[in-house]
């Protein structure tokens, strides 16, 4: 099965429980320029509220890409991540994730068209804590080019 519009609506996950290091938070922090205050220093985020260090608002990537990249592992979808482009990402946060949160990712399908010769993909990833709360959502959207074309 190519990834056509028959894939809307196919869930994938949830996948493994993942729990949040404050030093991978920290380094991601610092990676992507968001690295003050409650991201990386323990007494700023107990000041401001929170158990321990909170994630940058685009941490979810690192949770939420993998269930994207799971359609790359269905044999009967065939997807070549080397014809993939990122294209977009949006968050929608019920409240920060946390050092020491464990969430798991359950990813659907959530759109498949065809723009200008590619196919655009769109992914939701739906991030759960250990008592099954939402934590966020995260909307992906892939261009994959058809194999064979070249940038």
């Amino acid at each position: 099965m190519p990834v056509t519009a028959e894939l809307i609506g196919r869930v994938f996950g949830p996948g493994p429980a993942v729990t949040v290091d404050a030093e991978h938070l920290i380094a991601f922090a610092r990676a992507v320029g968001y690295d003050d205050g409650p991201t990386v220093d323990p007494a700023a985020a107990r000041e401001a509220g929170f158990d321990g260090i909170i994630a940058a608002p685009t941490y979810a990537i690192a949770l939420t890409l993998d269930g994207a990249a799971e359609l790359s592992r269905d044999p009967e979808i065939g997807l070549d991540f080397s014809h993939v482009v990122h294209s977009d990402q949006r968050f929608e946060y019920v409240r920060p994730i946390t050092a020491g949160d464990t969430l798991t990712v359950r990813t659907t399908v959530q759109d498949v068209k065809s723009l200008a010769g590619n196919t655009v993909l769109t992914v939701q990833g739906d991030v759960r804590d250990a008592a099954g709360q939402s934590v966020c959502t995260a909307w992906t959207t892939l261009v994959i080019r058809p194999v064979g074309q070249e940038p």
